[in-house]
């Protein structure tokens, strides 16, 4: 169990928790920390320096089990922090420290766990709502009231409108299935009061099968949340990136076979300008069915064929092609021919020039 051994110093550091990290560990909560230790564990007299001989790993865990999530969090971090500055240092006892906070990590876990529910900050913006993503972290809280501060704090900084939603016990499941579509990896427990950092694999563990890695989900829905803001570097940035990504993939394509040619299915924009609908996963395209009702007949008659993008070569040569739209009913990225084309043609040349070198 993981406060077996805990404070006879015998666990080497690779038991410490690999899915937590601290940023900002200098930044000190002097008056949140003192309030947590004296209601979480009192024996301690306000400073964690005497933690070693002071509770028996029992002891503990007992006190830390009945305590409220928020101080929980701050212990979490407090504790997690001590043991990295005392490691860099090269202080004995940094184990010591590095287990207590595992211990509470657990204890959050079990919270998550037995809450009648959670609230997570999404994606207002798009048509099928998504976590809110900042730096690949889904920001989670137990509190309705905090949640909604924390999210007006946050839309007003992004310039974008963001929401919170209830998830319920039974349904916490598929956040994390979200998360792990479009490649968010971190949780953050009400950032408002900590700066923990913990990896969603480690809080429920889930395989998610997709067509396209779960990168290019991740950048396409950052490209969308960082567009109309002030950080246009930044955009240029993961725009780049995305692109890049894409252009590697694969995606799913929904067509009809005729002497053994392959017909893509399209659609057509209120301009009457015809796209090529990619997706990045089955459930793209249900939910594409299900948000464009009148084509859905059309679409249900096709099958369902993986393309590479470099695969899309000749497709859209069309005089009325728009280009492809990816994953048109939420985030609706569309690219055009041209730029199809040199994204292909960069593709093709650095495989020819990969070929060359072996």
């Amino acid at each position: 169990m993981i406060f077996d051994g805990l404070f006879n110093n015998k666990k080497k550091d690779a038991d410490a928790p690999e899915n937590m990290e601290a940023k900002n560990l200098d930044v000190q909560l002097p008056d949140a920390v003192k309030s947590a230790l004296d209601a979480v564990l009192p024996k301690l007299n306000g400073s964690g320096d005497n933690l070693e001989g002071t509770y028996t790993p029992q002891e503990f865990s007992e006190s830390i089990s009945g305590a409220d999530y928020d101080k929980l969090l701050v212990l979490a971090e407090y504790f997690f922090g001590i043991a990295a500055q005392k490691q860099k240092a090269n202080e004995t006892g940094h184990e010591l420290y590095a287990h207590a906070s595992a211990m509470i990590y657990a204890e959050i876990q079990k919270k998550l766990q037995k809450a009648e529910r959670i609230y997570v900050l999404m994606d207002h913006c798009l048509n099928t709502e998504y976590p809110y993503i900042v730096d690949g972290d889904v920001f989670f809280f137990f509190d309705e009231t905090r949640a909604k501060q924390w999210c007006a704090l946050c839309s007003a900084s992004a310039k974008k409108p963001l929401a919170v939603r209830a998830i319920e016990n039974k349904d916490i499941g598929n956040i994390f299935v979200l998360m792990a579509i479009i490649g968010a990896e971190f949780v953050r427990f009400h950032p408002e009061i900590n700066n923990l950092r913990i990896k969603r694999s480690d809080i429920y563990k889930c395989e998610v099968k997709t067509v396209s890695d779960s990168r290019v989900r991740f950048l396409m829905l950052s490209y969308v949340q960082h567009m109309n803001t002030s950080k246009k570097e930044q955009t240029k940035q993961v725009y780049a990136a995305m692109m890049g990504s894409i252009a590697l993939d694969k995606f799913l394509i929904a067509g009809t076979e005729e002497n053994e040619m392959f017909r893509a299915a399209t659609i057509a924009d209120t301009e009457k300008v015809v796209w090529v609908p990619l997706f990045t996963d089955e459930l793209e395209f249900r939910h594409f069915l299900d948000t464009f009702p009148a084509i859905k007949p059309q679409f249900e008659k096709t099958t369902l064929k993986v393309i590479s993008f470099t695969g899309l070569k000749g497709m859209l040569s069309a005089p009325e092609m728009g280009g492809v739209v990816i994953n048109p009913a939420d985030v609706g990225l569309r690219i055009k021919p041209d730029t199809c084309g040199v994204m292909i043609e960069n593709v093709i040349k650095a495989q020819q020039e990969a070929n060359k070198n072996q």
